[in-house]
Parts: structure tokens; sequence; C-alpha cells
């Protein structure tokens, strides 16, 4: 049993609301990324390697043959990375890359014929060059595969892809993660019913365990049905039941992202009381799925199209394409409190010609979304890149009178899960009201104390770092862990809501862990009141 005694010290801070005021507009991120500004530009995917914008997407060659193209926004324009295209054979057609990021190397995922059937490939890239990632990833190479989606955890690659199976002649979901050499399988396939058509993975991998979003074919209603696995102990195991808002409607497309352990999942659903798709977005808490507003759709009275998911300090950001009068145009929306409120209006550069096909990435709370549109309307798709800055907050600290300890408390302190907690006496400082910024090697909490819903913890980072949370109760147990990723230096923070947690004493540490190591922060008193 282990007794620190330390004094309370009373401070007043002065703090930036951490609320978000009126937005900004859309700023475009240079020009058409196209490498030949005659082909189309399709299926664009975007992902950040040290806080750097890297789009992938396919383009036919001169002899339309479609090549996979990666780009990246440096010095303020798109630049190729690589010196060519990513097929491993030029002269066949290669479609639908994904791109992920892992360690600060890029991983892009995607399908190419082989001549005789369409195989699933995966290049990372080292030196200069692309570096193949062993060979096919297909089940069976006589079978046609599609639809690849990858994520990138600890360098290692895990991809999910639709393939049709040789025997049942329907489509499967399978899994593999990149280890040795080879592609190890990920269990089976995670279809529900190996006689149904199961399409449209979406792939996220949190501490190491891969989830997986698709949709089904229900084989007593015809429709499709959004479902989500996740792999544990050697099994895929089903999180709840179908996500449909109705378990008889078509629901299509998902995108799935996971933040702090809990998984979020954006799809594409007919309404048939509309007649029109919706955008919808459910999260998994206790068991089932609890949907997170009503449809995210600008106008109900018109279809909307494949969703795109992030999450950044546990705030949901959605991409999609939504019909107009006689175009599509490109939307995005947050989840804020109880509703979804959009990001200042459409994308397009013209808003009367066509946008689609959009995917969304965010950078240290900015937002990034890349889409294809035809903006002079000449019928020839451009690879567009727009971000939306929220405002940067300004982290000061004032003590407006001379702090004096006001009381001293005692805790028993009974450390369990290996963690052995400790408290550093706070140091106290001069008597005279001075100004200055957060330090580079401190953490502080807003507000303190923590009321309402929203608590936020401010730090410093030198570069990229995944940053955790620690909270303990007062007993020693660790209760509650936070995961937020930073991709840039300079003061940062991240977002907890503590709307269900219980009021009390808590301390909390927090953690770097960059290429240069792991920095671990003393540990702190947090109060929340409620």
């Amino acid at each position: 049993m282990k007794k620190t005694v330390y004094s309370l010290i009373c401070l007043a801070f002065i703090l930036p609301q951490p609320e978000h005021p009126a937005w900004a507009d859309w700023t475009q991120d240079g020009g058409s990324l196209n490498f030949n500004m005659a082909r189309n530009g399709r299926f664009p995917d975007i992902t950040f390697c040290n806080n750097t914008p890297y789009v992938a997407w396919h383009e036919p060659s001169l002899t339309f043959t479609n090549q996979i193209i990666v780009k990246c926004y440096t010095g303020g324009s798109w630049i190729m990375v690589g010196s060519g295209s990513l097929n491993v054979n030029d002269n066949y057609p290669a479609d639908y890359p994904r791109i992920a990021v892992g360690n600060n190397t890029p991983y892009v995922a995607w399908k190419e014929y082989n001549g005789a059937a369409y195989q699933i490939h995966v290049k990372h890239y080292a030196d200069g060059t692309w570096v193949p990632d062993g060979g096919s990833l297909n089940v069976d190479s006589s079978m046609n595969a599609t639809a690849p989606s990858i994520t990138v955890f600890n360098s290692t690659p895990y991809v999910a892809w639709q393939e049709l199976d040789g025997t049942s002649r329907h489509e499967q979901i399978y899994v593999k993660h990149y280890a040795g050499g080879v592609w190890v399988p990920d269990g089976d396939s995670l279809n529900l019913a190996s006689n149904m058509n199961a399409v449209a993975p979406s792939i996220t991998v949190f501490n190491g365990t891969p989830y997986v979003a698709w949709q089904e074919s229900d084989g007593s209603t015809w429709c499709e049905q959004i479902y989500v696995k996740h792999y544990a102990g050697g099994v895929w195991v089903l999180d709840g039941d179908c996500l449909n808002v109705v378990p008889d409607a078509n629901a299509t497309s998902p995108s799935i992202a996971v933040f702090n352990g809990t998984p979020y999942v954006a799809w594409q659903e007919f309404a048939s009381w509309i007649g029109c798709y919706q955008i919808y977005v459910k999260h998994y808490a206790d068991g089932v799925w609890v949907l997170d507003g009503g449809t995210l759709n600008f106008q109900t009275s018109r279809h909307a199209y494949l969703p795109s998911l992030a999450i950044t300090n546990n705030t949901p950001y959605v991409t999609w394409h939504e019909n107009a009068a006689a175009n599509h145009q490109v939307h995005v929306k947050h989840y804020a409190g109880d509703s979804w409120v959009p990001l200042n209006g459409i994308l397009n550069v013209n808003a009367s010609e066509d946008a689609q096909n959009p995917r969304i990435a965010i950078s240290n709370g900015t937002v990034y979304v890349a889409r294809q549109e035809d903006p002079t309307g000449i019928g020839i798709n451009r690879i567009l890149v727009a971000h939306y800055v929220p405002p940067t907050a300004t982290l000061t600290i004032t003590p407006t009178t001379s702090p004096t300890p006001t009381q001293t408390m005692t805790y028993t302190i009974t450390p369990t899960r290996t963690v052995s907690p400790t408290i550093t006496p706070t140091s106290i400082p001069s008597p005279t009201p001075t100004r200055y910024a957060l330090e580079k090697y401190e953490v502080i909490t807003y507000p303190s104390p923590a009321r309402g819903k929203d608590l936020w913890f401010y730090y410093y980072v030198n570069g990229p770092a995944q940053i955790k949370i620690e909270v303990y109760n007062v007993l020693g147990e660790l209760c509650h862990l936070l995961q937020d990723q930073s991709t840039h230096p300079g003061y940062c923070r991240t977002h907890w809501d503590i709307g269900r947690i219980a009021h009390g004493v808590y301390l909390y540490s927090l953690s770097l862990e960059t290429s240069q190591g792991v920095r671990k922060y003393d540990l702190r008193k947090l109060v929340i009141v409620k």
C-alpha cells in the first residue's frame, strides 16, 4: 500500500473554449492531380504521411489501360510518388486503389487483371520506389477478386476484399495480413452464409484487432444488409445484428472507423417511404448498434451515395455525393451533440457540374476530401482535393492571483494491472501574476474542474505521435483509455466525452509514442463535477 500526500494548488486559468466557431470556406489544394489532363481520373483515396496528403487513383494510359497513380502535396503542388504507375503489368487494367500509412510508409492495395482473372495486389513506398508486398492475395488466383480495403497497424498491412468462390459461385469476404514476407489469412470467409453474396468490405484495426464492415444479401428478403465482425481468438466474431435502419431495406457501401474501441459505420440505405437512398451512421455500444442522429442527406428527396467516414477527437465526419438538380454534389457533415452539422456547403469547384466518389481523411483537426469532378463539363473527371481548417486555439495560462495551498488531501492508492502511479507535487509559481504559454513538456485539462460532457487534454508534440491517455480512479485502477494521433508538431488537444463518466477525483497520465521512443508524463489529478 502506498500513500502519497500533496498540496492542492488553486489556479485560475484563462483558456479558449474548445468549441468550433464558424468554419472557413473549403480551400482547394492545388489543381487537378491527373497525370494526363485528357484522361479520366476515378476512385481517389486519401491518407496522410508526415502530415502530407497522399492520394491514389486510377487513370487510363495512352492505350486506355487503367493505371494506379499516387501523388503527394508538397510545396503547394502535387508531385508524383514514384516514377510511374504501380501496376504489376502496365498492359493490363488496374483500378479501385485504396491507400493507408503505417510508420510513415504509404501502402496501396488495388485490383489488377492478369489475363485470366482480377488479382488483389499491395505495394509500399520505400527509397523512391514502389515495392511489392508478396504476390496476389487471392484465395484462388483463377477467380476474380475486387473491392480491396487496406489499413496498417504497426507496419503490418491488413487487406479485406471480395472474391468469387469457385464452388458456391457467390462472392466471399476475406482478410489477410502481411507477415514474414507472405500474406497470412485471418480466418476464413466472413460471410454469414456462404451461399449469399457478400461485397464492399471496409476494414480498420484498433489495438491489433481488425474490424470489417460489409454488405451481404439476405436469404429471405433478398435485400443487402450491413454487418460488422472483429477478429478475436482466431475467429471472426459478429458485432450485434445487421445495422440497417429498416432490416428489409437495401443497404450498401459501408465505411468503418474505430475510436477508443468504439466502432462507427456509415452507409447508404434505400428509404422506401421517400424513394431515395439516405446516409446513416451508427456506433456500437453495450452490444447494440445505436443510430447517431437521423439521415445525413442535405435533401431527403434526393439520392445520396458512397459515404466515407473518419473520426477525430471523438467526432465522426462523413463525406458523400448527393444528387442535385442535374448533377452530383459532394458534401461533408460532422456529428455535434445530437445532430449532423454541415461543413459550409458543397465542395464542387463548379456547383453545376458533376462531382462523385469522395474520400475523407483528417490531419490534426483539418478535414481533407479527395474526389473526382468534371469542373468544366467536358466529360473528363479531374482528381481534386480540398481541405477545411478549423480555428486555431491559442493556449495560454494566466494566474489571476497569487496561488496558495488551500488544503491537504491524502489518497490511498492500491495499484492494479501493473500500474504504479505516482504524484509529483505541484510547484507554486511566483506570487507576481504572469502570462505564459503552455510548456512543451506539460499537459493540462480544460475545463478544470471538468463539467458538462466535453473535457480537453492540451499538450505539445514534436512531430507524428500516437497519443495514449490512461485515466485511473483513486484506487489506482485503470478505468479509461483514450487514444488519438497527432501528425504535425505543435500544440494539440484530445477530446474526452465525459457525459456518462461518474463525478469524482481521477488521475491521468499521457504518453507520446514516436519513432524515437515513448515519453510518458507524470501522473496528474483530474476532477469531474456533475
